[in-house]
């Protein structure tokens, strides 16, 4: 399978920009939409041509059987490389599939990976990827933006700061962007569903707040 991506001011001027580039008609083509894009952000669609492998055709019939069941507006795509398997959800009811902060999307994803994993083991293990219009690396980035506004206002109020209940990828993310921040420290509490991450301002980080204040201030009025 040939696979390309490509931007455009709305989704539909960046999938002819894509077929036009490839020689093919819509119907010989796999669409997957990447940005819906907006005033200030182009449109970005995958445009993916040839025939499904056998392996792909069955997560794909997987994924059309779980949609039909959920009487849902939405379409899957599905893309394997290697032992990584990618599916992109698109349509009008993709907020269904993505839920609350992911919550939904990260279900579809574990079921979908116990189920085809139940009898793989070591490396043929299936990796699953299950997204929408790079909700993922939208949310990693939100997540990592919201570590470290959390832990500038742990060390200006010298006080722990308590995040919202996350799931343990969430949590995973939060711990990893400021495992290298000496002024905080991260701790998970609580069980699941309801596990959340503290972040608590460390000695050094009370003692550069407590350097900051002390020094003297410049009046340049």
């Amino acid at each position: 399978m040939k696979s390309i991506e490509t931007e455009g001011k709305n989704v539909e001027q960046a999938i002819e920009l894509g077929l036009y580039k490839l020689g093919l008609n819509r119907d010989e083509v796999t669409i997957q939409i990447l940005e819906q894009g907006g005033l200030f952000s182009k449109a970005k669609v995958k445009i993916i041509s040839g025939e499904q492998t056998e392996e792909e055709k069955v997560f794909q019939k997987y994924f059309d059987d779980l949609i039909t069941v959920m009487q849902i507006s939405c379409f899957a795509s599905v893309e394997i490389s290697g032992n990584k398997v990618n599916v992109n959800l698109t349509g009008n009811d993709v907020g269904i599939m993505i839920g609350k902060r992911g919550d939904v999307l990260n279900a579809i994803q574990f079921v979908t990976s116990q189920i085809f994993n139940k009898n793989r083991n070591g490396d043929e293990y299936y990796r699953v990827v299950v997204d929408s219009s790079n909700y993922i690396s939208r949310r990693e980035e939100s997540l990592r933006n919201l570590a470290k506004s959390s832990a500038n206002k742990a060390i200006k109020s010298k006080k722990p700061i308590k995040l919202n209940y996350m799931s343990a990828k969430e949590r995973r993310i939060i711990h990893e962007e400021l495992a290298k921040n000496e002024l905080v420290k991260t701790e998970s509490r609580g069980e699941d569903p309801k596990r959340f991450v503290v972040i608590t301002p460390t000695n050094k980080g009370k003692n550069a707040m407590e350097e900051f204040n002390l020094k003297p201030r410049v009046n340049n009025d």
